[in-house]
């Protein structure tokens, strides 16, 4: 299973900047003038395709190698075409990336000059035309399976909403860049292609994301002769890091400190998520942090979420954390 997330988040990896800058021009589009909107539309339409095929190209990819980035990327040009969506592209990637490595694993054996042929011509063709059935009997049941996804977090009441926000944003905080954070991230970000698009899930993954490092980044600056001791990071750069949503800039200190520094910010992750549901946050640009408040339904309450349970995180912090205890964790 740990294979398969890797699998899938190395094509979210290549994909994530096409769909950050597509759902950028689509906020965008809100504030110009017509005569611009052509021209934001075509760029947007373009990026979001683009993101598509990029995605299925490098899962499949990291199923298969290189082989499989024929069969990827033609069925990311499928899915960007159809009402697949992001659950529709992750299997069809996966599927591309493993009917490739079964037609190299039975033609292993097979002698070499023949075997370069295999490789130019017949593997690719074969895995094309295997790749647009797998398509078309997806085109089968996935609309139906998204239209069902689809009404899940459409009718969610207000207290579904909250609870599911601040476990959301306590996922991405556990593990700061782990299968539980990863989990929360892919499940916020395919909800862009259904027909809601802007949702509370977004914002409160982001947001889930920075506190852990906005609060660890704050307490270094307030103590750095011991957190020095053991770290070289600038407590700026994790501050930074927080700010921006790249989570990761706490991992060293979830791993040297342990839960002394996981549970304040997994709270103050709670709060802010459950804030952002209470208050229906909605967004649709599922990265960049304090940039790109302005984005959100509500740019102040986005902002508010996050500066208390930062500063929630923060006050546990002090007053759980002794410095003797640091210096020997």
């Amino acid at each position: 299973m740990k294979k398969v997330q890797a699998q899938i988040m190395k094509g979210f990896s290549f994909a994530l900047p096409f769909f950050i800058t597509a759902t950028l021009m689509r906020t965008i589009l809100l504030y110009t003038n017509y005569e611009f909107q052509g021209l934001f539309v075509n760029t947007e339409y373009a990026l979001s395709s683009l993101g598509y095929i990029v995605l299925t190209g490098y899962i499949a990819y990291a199923v298969s190698d290189k082989l499989a980035l024929l069969p990827g990327l033609l069925a990311g040009s499928l899915v960007a075409t159809s009402g697949l969506g992001f659950i529709g592209a992750i299997m069809i990637g996966l599927i591309a990336g493993y009917i490739v490595l079964l037609l190299k694993l039975g033609l292993k054996k097979i002698g070499y000059n023949f075997k370069s042929t295999l490789t130019i011509v017949w593997i690719p063709l074969v895995s094309v035309v295997l790749i647009y059935f797998v398509y078309l009997g997806l085109n089968l049941f996935m609309p139906t399976f998204t239209s069902y996804y689809e009404q899940l977090f459409i009718n969610l009441n207000l207290v579904s909403q909250v609870a599911l926000c601040a476990v959301l944003a306590v996922f991405m905080a556990y593990d700061l860049g782990g299968p539980m954070n990863k989990f929360a991230y892919v499940l916020a970000i395919s909800t862009i292609g259904l027909y809601m698009n802007f949702n509370a899930l977004i914002p409160a993954v982001m947001v889930g994301g920075m506190i852990p490092s906005l609060t660890i980044g704050l307490y270094h600056m307030m103590n750095k002769k011991v957190f020095n001791e053991s770290n070289n990071q600038k407590p700026w750069s994790v501050l930074l890091l927080g700010a921006f949503f790249i989570s990761e800039g706490g991992l060293h200190y979830y791993h040297t400190y342990g839960k002394k520094v996981m549970i304040p910010s997994l709270i103050g992750a709670m709060i802010s998520g459950a804030m952002i549901g209470y208050f229906n946050v909605l967004s649709i640009v599922p990265h960049g942090g304090l940039l790109v408040f302005w984005t959100t339904s509500k740019p102040w309450l986005f902002l508010l979420s996050i500066a208390i349970g930062t500063l929630l995180s923060l006050i546990i912090l002090v007053f759980t954390m002794k410095e003797n205890e640091l210096k020997t964790a």
